[in-house]
């Protein structure tokens, strides 16, 4: 674990035992000129014996999934965008969960956040053959200087997964991040999440199909029913006018409205897929706020 030094920024690292693990903080203050972004990772170096027979996963962030068994790593594999990793010993049995734990002194919640730039789609988390690279932090160094600070963990726990999560979750910070999220009543009856008519959307009569079918799989409760419906702007709910279909096609609101309603009568709950960070051209929120 090392920094490799950079002209005009002077960087502090600190490394602290903690229950369960080591934490890593990496601080910097940039005195540089020029527009630059910085990225931060932690390099983690596995003995052989430890690494023999071990497990390589990833969280998954932007829908990738990795699941490698170490002696298939023998050059270096981008993984995720992500800042975590999961290495497991089954044998042993121990896992050891890397993740990032706070940013600017701010906890983040783990799996949240990408360390790439968006649109370039680069992974900074990286499987190698002797370990792994958590990407952990992503900055803007601007004309006028910067600073920040990223804290990664490594958590080594005896067990599966499972119990190096357990471990994760009985965190002080995590406990009362958690302990602030308000849920709505009706999610203790939530039985599935059912992607309702998929990427047909509103066609036809999909909806209300899709609706009976996911209502007929239970006994009480509701269904999270993913309608599907449109391809308008993510981050916008229009209630007037005309939209576009996943298909090409075009549908007005009032329709859309229409068919929701023909499908209260079932026990589920519609929600709409969306990625709230998204702008496009014809997007109300580009347009109010094009800065």
């Amino acid at each position: 674990m090392g920094i490799a030094p950079l002209p005009g920024i002077t960087f502090e690292h600190r490394y602290r035992w903690i229950a369960g693990g080591l934490s890593v903080e990496l601080g910097f203050v940039s005195n540089r000129t020029d527009r630059k972004i910085l990225f931060t990772a932690t390099e983690v170096v596995l003995p052989q014996e430890l690494r023999n027979g071990g497990l390589y996963e990833t969280w998954g962030a932007g829908h990738d999934v990795q699941h490698r068994f170490a002696h298939e790593i023998t050059f270096d594999f981008p993984a995720d965008s992500g800042p975590v990793t999961i290495f497991e010993a089954p044998e042993l049995p121990l896992t050891l969960l890397h993740y990032r734990f706070k940013y600017n002194g701010r906890y983040v919640q783990i799996g949240s956040g990408v360390v790439t730039v968006s649109g370039f789609g680069d992974k900074r988390t990286i499987f190698t053959a002797t370990g792994w690279i958590l990407g952990d932090g992503l900055f803007a160094l601007t004309s006028d200087g910067a600073s920040g600070k990223v804290e990664s963990r490594l958590t080594v726990q005896t067990g599966d997964l499972t119990d190096a999560f357990d471990h994760y979750l009985a965190l002080p910070e995590v406990k009362q991040f958690r302990s602030q999220i308000k849920r709505a009543s009706w999610l203790k009856d939530l039985r599935f999440y059912s992607t309702g008519p998929g990427w047909d959307g509103p066609f036809g009569d999909n909806m209300q199909r899709a609706a009976e079918n996911a209502s007929a799989m239970i006994r009480e409760g509701w269904v999270n029913l993913s309608t599907a419906m449109v391809q308008f702007p993510w981050g916008d709910f229009p209630t007037s006018g005309e939209v576009n279909t996943l298909r090409g096609g075009k549908i007005q609101v009032h329709e859309l409205q229409q068919k929701l309603r023909q499908i209260k009568n079932y026990p589920v709950k519609v929600s709409q897929y969306t990625w709230l960070w998204c702008a496009a051209w014809n997007n109300k929120i580009y347009q109010e706020h094009p800065d």
